[in-house]
């Protein structure tokens, strides 16, 4: 086993540890040079990174990307952010990254390591998060479909796990109305577009995607006006 394998498995068995995003994004039709090179792949993330937030969608690390046969790789194990996720020659791309509530968040001001600690506190998922969440990933996938990457079509999924008993909340001076709760594990939603529907539409497909997470999480009627306007505020980074 190489020390790139053996570091992607310990990297992965950490973001399990918690409860876990698990994304991917793939043409409709395989062909396995999509992409004629690595430093094409490399090209691709680059221009279609999503920086909406303090942590750009995909994250890079700072040391840059491992390089395997056909695919480009990176991950971070910083606070709360740990995750790792693959780009192939063929255009699918995974994701693995854990919930964030799931682990302390790093100082940024500590000279020495620190955060990344589990919390002891009933599982918990803010409602904002994943609306932020999942506007990133199709503002993700809209970028690889510019770029031909998803042509003629992209499948994209969506998978939460850890979701069993985990409570729905909203950040400070968002109040809910109601007590929600997960019952089942995974929470997935999929969707199959063509590739000028996810470049035209990807906002709104990223509120449908939100809204069918909600509701599995026991919210009987999520505001869809709030959480467009949140995700316009979002957006145009207000």
């Amino acid at each position: 086993m190489t020390a790139a394998v053996s570091e992607t498995d310990a990297l992965l068995a950490r973001i399990h540890e918690t409860g876990y995003w698990l994304v991917t994004i793939r043409p409709t039709t395989f062909a396995p040079r999509r992409i004629p090179t690595l430093r094409d792949c490399e090209r691709i993330i680059e221009n279609a990174s999503v920086r909406l937030r303090g942590w750009d969608y995909p994250h890079v690390d700072r040391d840059g990307y491992v390089r395997g046969d056909d695919w480009i790789q990176s991950g971070s194990d910083y606070g709360n952010h740990v995750e790792l996720w693959r780009f192939y020659q063929s255009g699918q791309f995974i994701h693995h990254l854990s919930m964030r509530h799931d682990r302390t968040p790093a100082d940024p001001f500590a000279t020495a390591r620190s955060g990344g600690t589990l919390r002891q506190e009933p599982p918990q998922l803010d409602f904002v998060d994943v609306l932020y969440s999942l506007t990133e990933v199709l503002a993700f996938a809209r970028g690889l479909a510019h770029r031909d990457v998803l042509t003629p079509a992209g499948e994209l999924r969506v998978e939460l796990h850890g979701t069993a008993g985990r409570l729905l909340l909203g950040p400070p001076g968002r109040l809910m109305d109601s007590y929600c709760q997960a019952q089942i594990d995974p929470i997935v939603w999929s969707e199959s577009q063509l590739a000028a529907v996810l470049i035209a539409e990807a906002p709104r497909l990223a509120l449908e995607a939100t809204v069918h997470v909600l509701e599995r999480f026991n919210w009987s009627e999520p505001p869809r006006a709030v959480l467009e306007a949140e995700q316009r505020r979002f957006l145009d980074r207000r």
